[in-house]
């Protein structure tokens, strides 16, 4: 349990507020890494598909 100081009313509203606009933006930030991280690791495998099958795509030749 968090130990609290005597404060006003008002600014420990303010207080929580805030720490719940923190949590939501931390939130959304974990989500967007999530996916971020997903889609680098399919853009990965894709392009590492070409190289097990012995091959090069038209898509893996156009990179630069």
């Amino acid at each position: 349990m968090r130990k609290r100081k005597l404060i006003d009313p008002e600014d420990q509203v303010e207080e929580d507020l805030l720490l719940s606009g923190l949590r939501i933006l931390a939130s959304i930030i974990a989500d967007a890494h999530r996916k971020q991280q997903k889609a680098l690791r399919e853009a990965n495998l894709n392009l590492n598909a070409p190289a097990l099958n012995g091959e090069q795509s038209k898509e893996y030749e156009s990179l630069p």
